[in-house]
């Protein structure tokens, strides 16, 4: 009798873990299907409302032409030096428009440390306080004629302003809670060439001169920070179309 028990309750647990399985097995098909109809109903959907949009009716009787542009990115790092002849390194980045393929306009953000941090010993004296730094931002225009040739000419100016200062360590914590700085005027112009690398990327070289309208704030001379300053870096392309 307790063999009979078990195997009708072997049995019974066999037929419903099937059932369950069945059950699970339909429940997906279910779920299936209806992500297949909500997929296809989406993309129907999507299609007729691009019809619509092509051919309603509007006040100028005429849909409008597509509007696109062209965008660039830069990501560069290079030395500079000032007008002692000291030299520290620099890193930059720049956005901008475009305009034709040999003409941009875009904005520019440039940081150079001028002495020793706390944490990073760049063998710098050139401010007298310790975490010196300049923050140059502003316009820059590029010229880049013949820029359908592999390699072309590069002609950079910028016009901004130049922050001056170093950081503060107020509550004895690790990390930097305050900044004492003087903003300048700031001018950099610089010629160079670059590389049609990809379709989307190029590479660059330029040098050049910068202007700083620095006064003597962290021990500097009067427009010291003015001197050569040379990079090396990249521009990346990009296109939006407005349909």
């Amino acid at each position: 009798m307790i063999t009979d028990l078990f195997k009708k309750i072997s049995f019974k647990n066999l037929s419903l873990n099937g059932k369950l399985y069945f059950m699970e097995d339909n429940n997906m098909k279910k779920i299936s299907i209806i992500l297949l109809a909500l997929l296809c109903g989406a993309i129907f959907t999507t299609a007729l409302a691009a019809e619509v949009t092509e051919n309603r009716q509007t006040l100028t009787g005429s849909s409008l032409p597509r509007i696109g542009f062209t965008s660039y990115a830069g990501i560069g790092g290079g030395a500079g030096a000032t007008l002692n002849g000291e030299v520290f390194p620099m890193a930059g980045v720049s956005s901008g428009i475009q305009f034709t393929p040999w003409l941009a306009l875009g904005g520019y953000l440039s940081a150079a440390p001028l002495s020793n941090f706390d944490q990073a010993d760049f063998g710098l004296s050139i401010a007298d306080q310790e975490n010196g730094y300049f923050l140059a931002s502003g316009a820059e225009l590029l010229i880049t004629p013949f820029s359908d040739k592999m390699i072309h000419p590069m002609f950079r100016m910028a016009i901004g302003g130049i922050s001056v200062g170093y950081l503060e360590d107020n509550d004895g914590i690790e990390g930097m809670d305050s900044a004492v700085q003087e903003r300048f005027f700031h001018a950099a112009l610089s010629a160079g060439a670059e590389l049609n690398f990809t379709r989307h990327t190029n590479l660059y070289f330029r040098a050049g001169g910068r202007f700083s309208g620095n006064t003597g704030i962290v021990g500097l001379g009067n427009g010291e920070l003015s001197g050569f300053e040379a990079e090396i870096g990249m521009r990346f392309f990009w296109k939006t179309l407005i349909d």
